[in-house]
């Protein structure tokens, strides 16, 4: 009896769109990178809800009620960009060295996992937004947030950034793989306390800003603050990872 033929599907993807789309894969498949997954998306809300649905609410102005969201928020960002890049840097430990040696574009692999984590951010950062849709500031807490917005990718990339560069680097390259694992406790100090270091400026900067001139001039110089340092770590990304690179080697 003669075999039917079957037919194979191949679908071609961009590097990095094959490289997110393998990071997600396993994601799922493994329970404690889903966790590290979903958390973003429910840390947020876990901390608003039973704040709003409390018979005192929040304060009686947009300030008020700003202050409160503000403090809620913010003080978790530095914590879901260590665990976003912990999670999803250390599913490559397995075979870690094997990977570091193939010929495989570091860069693209780098931009891939910045990118995925970048949007898991950034969704986890706008979501409790819906919270707030029925309420008259709304457009002030939408503003609010837009303008903290690059603080949150400031500490996301410097953690990324910092993650690889202890743990990442090789003779003439870096590598997303946990390549160094040595001093591992000490390393992690040093990033939990400059992720602590960043958000303790910003909103040390945003705090004055607002006592001594009004919530406007916060938002700005909040907004511009992060874009500048956005920049520089657009820079140092570059630096790490170079165009061409591989072709060099």
């Amino acid at each position: 009896m003669a075999k039917k033929p079957v037919e194979v599907l191949i679908e071609p993807r961009t590097p990095i769109k094959a490289y997110i789309r393998k990071d997600l894969s396993t994601a799922t498949r493994d329970v404690q990178t889903f966790m590290f997954l979903i958390m973003p998306f429910i840390l947020p809300l876990l901390m608003l809800i039973p704040l709003l649905i409390t018979p005192t609410g929040l304060g009686e102005s947009f300030l008020d009620d700003y202050i409160v969201v503000w403090a809620l928020l913010t003080v978790y960002q530095p914590i879901i960009s260590m665990m976003l890049t912990s999670g999803f840097l250390n599913m490559e430990d397995t075979g870690a060295s094997t990977l570091s040696s193939l010929p495989i574009n570091t860069r693209d692999q780098a931009k891939a996992k910045l990118l995925l984590l970048g949007t898991i951010q950034t969704i986890s950062f706008f979501l409790p937004l819906i919270l707030f849709i029925g309420n008259p500031e709304f457009l002030n807490y939408l503003l609010s947030f837009i303008s903290y917005y690059p603080v949150v990718l400031t500490l996301l990339i410097s953690m990324f950034q910092m993650k690889i560069r202890f743990f990442g680097r090789m003779k003439y390259k870096f590598v997303v793989e946990e390549f160094n694992p040595e001093k591992k406790i000490t390393k992690w100090i040093i990033m939990v306390a400059v992720q602590y270091l960043i958000f303790f400026a910003f909103n040390l900067l945003g705090g004055i800003l607002l006592l001594f001139f009004n919530a406007n001039m916060m938002f700005l110089a909040t907004f511009i603050g992060g874009i500048i340092a956005l920049g520089v770590l657009l820079l140092s990304f570059n630096s790490m990872f170079p165009k061409g690179l591989e072709k060099k080697e």
